[in-house]
């Protein structure tokens, strides 16, 4: 008699050829403790640390960190084709010219206003080109800079400070 697949006994070992590995997981490690912040070498960890004196900025400063700003790029035999070091230090000897105060500001609170001052600067100056470019008849430049300032205060929620008067 042959026997068939349904006839063979079923074991419940496996074939010997196979071998049997037990399954692991692998622990997950705890979060890394957070690190403390790394003290200067220069400071003693006991003494406060001393923040620097910082001196809000005025209207009249910012109008002259804006000149200054112009009076470097617009330089006909250098613009701003020069390393940024030059570049910001020429800024602040301006500014500081223009201020007579001495040298008063550090580098980095000028390069950090700037950015600050440009960005509203940009905004206002698109603002003002969209409406010099649409050409409407009969509207004056007084006109165009008081719908650019309306529309300025509209977007940004504040007025437009750096104008002239």
């Amino acid at each position: 008699m042959v026997s068939t697949p349904l006839e063979t006994p079923l074991s419940t070992q496996p074939p010997p050829d196979f071998e049997t590995v037990q399954e692991t997981q692998v622990p997950i490690p705890d979060p890394a403790p957070t690190r403390k912040k790394r003290s200067h070498a220069n400071k003693n960890p006991d003494e406060p640390q001393e923040k620097p004196n910082q001196i809000n900025w005025s209207r009249e400063e910012q109008m002259a960190l804006a000149r200054a700003w112009l009076e470097v790029t617009e330089d006909p035999l250098v613009a701003n084709y020069q390393r940024e070091t030059k570049y910001w230090s020429q800024i602040r000897e301006i500014f500081h010219r223009i201020m007579n105060k001495g040298e008063y500001r550090m580098q980095d609170s000028i390069n950090s206003k700037f950015r600050k001052l440009r960005l509203q600067i940009s905004k206002f100056h698109a603002i003002y080109t969209h409406w010099t470019n649409r050409h409407v008849s009969g509207v004056t430049e007084a006109d165009i800079q008081s719908n650019a300032l309306a529309e300025y205060k509209a977007d940004m929620g504040a007025p437009f400070n750096y104008m002239e008067e």
